[in-house]
């Protein structure tokens, strides 16, 4: 089981240099809060597709940042040939103490439009002009019963294929409406506008980043009450598949 250590910020940590260092990605901080620096890691490429990829967010939602990890480790080779960005643990403060929000109370994933969320300011201008075609989260849902993920994406749908390939580890959301919004076989489909500004008046992260023109987004979301590894090993088929994806387009 990799329970025992979900939470342990510094270890996530030490592991992500020792794999940044062994392929050559540049690992930095680009804020601290509450005493913890929070980290960027980029391949040296820069050129081609972008993709972006961030997890610890939520920091009660541990399988996130751990999937993330074993993810890219397992696939390094190939994510050292890409123009590829990530975000290991935007919530250190909340995985330690496995609470949602930050120290103050903050939900960070609604706080994308937020000039007086300090370490959300600082990953803004850290990524300044950059662009992605493709953006992942990774998340967990404590009322879920099984795998869904949010889509907001212009180009053909990929979500049943990215369902399917995390159905055998942890089935898929049985719910009908995800607060409020209809899902049909694990694919809640949203599109820029309006109807999602009002609902989301504090803009998370994946609208941010639709709002700046990323072509495909998704979501991740797992079930907290199953068990870590089955969560972990859900993350990372759904990468798995969606990485074959974007070399089959």
């Amino acid at each position: 089981m990799r329970a025992a250590r979900s939470h342990d910020y510094a270890h996530l940590i030490e592991r992500w240099r020792a794999l940044a260092d062994q392929w050559g990605w540049k690992m930095e901080a680009f804020a601290e809060e509450s005493g913890l620096e929070i980290w960027v890691i980029e391949s040296r490429v820069q050129t081609g597709p972008a993709f972006y990829f961030s997890a610890g967010i939520h920091g009660d939602e541990p399988a996130s940042p751990e999937g993330l990890f074993a993810w890219a480790e397992r696939r390094a080779a190939e994510l050292s040939q890409a123009a590829v960005t990530i975000f290991p643990c935007l919530n250190p403060w909340g995985l330690i103490m496995n609470t949602r929000a930050d120290r103050f109370g903050r939900d960070l994933n609604r706080s994308y439009n937020d000039l007086e969320c300090p370490q959300i300011v600082r990953q803004l201008a850290w990524l300044g002009d950059r662009r992605y075609d493709l953006a992942v989260m990774l998340h967990e849902d404590y009322d879920g019963s099984g795998f869904y993920l949010y889509e907001l994406s212009d180009a053909e749908s990929w979500g049943d294929q990215l369902v399917a390939a995390a159905a055998p580890w942890v089935g898929i959301e049985s719910r009908s409406e995800i607060d409020g919004t209809p899902q049909t076989g694990g694919v809640v489909t949203r599109e820029v506008g309006p109807e999602l500004f009002a609902s989301l008046p504090k803009h998370p992260e994946a609208l941010f980043l639709a709002m700046r023109g990323t072509a495909r987004s998704y979501t991740l979301e797992t079930p907290s009450e199953a068990a870590i590894d089955q969560r972990i090993e859900a993350h990372g088929a759904v990468l798995d598949r969606l990485w074959e994806l974007l070399h089959l387009a």
